[in-house]
C-alpha cells in the first residue's frame, strides 16, 4: 500500500511485523535476512517499522517461543526501528478434557 502513495503522504504511522510469521515462511525468513525488513518491505530507512513476537502464533504453547535477549538481537539484525517485548496471551483452555476409559 505504502507504494501507491509519495513518501511523505503515507496514511499510517509505522509498520508492525511479526516474527511468529516471519518464522512461519523460511523462504521469506531467508530474504528478510538478505535485505533487512526496511529493503524487504521497500519502505524508505526512517519510516518506523515495529518488531513483535506474534503471540497469537504460539498461543497454544505453554511458553514463548522467544527469549528476551534473542529477540533483541534478531530486532537488531533485521534492523527494525522499535520492538516490542516477548510476551505471552493468557486465554481459557477450551480443549477437550481428556478421561480415562
Amino acid at each position: 500500500m505504502w507504494e501507491i502513495f509519495k513518501e511523505d503522504r503515507i496514511p499510517f504511522d509505522g509498520v508492525l511485523v511479526s516474527r511468529a510469521k516471519i518464522d512461519d515462511n523460511k523462504t521469506k525468513k531467508k530474504r528478510i535476512q538478505e535485505l533487512g525488513i526496511h529493503k524487504f518491505l521497500r519502505l524508505p530507512r526512517g519510516f518506523p517499522v515495529i518488531g513483535d513476537c506474534g503471540a497469537f502464533g504460539y498461543v497454544d504453547e505453554d511458553l514463548p517461543r522467544y527469549d528476551p535477549i534473542e529477540i533483541l538481537e534478531y530486532y537488531k539484525e533485521l534492523g527494525f526501528d522499535a520492538g516490542v517485548t516477548v510476551d505471552h496471551l493468557v486465554v481459557p483452555n477450551t480443549s477437550p478434557k481428556k478421561t480415562r476409559a
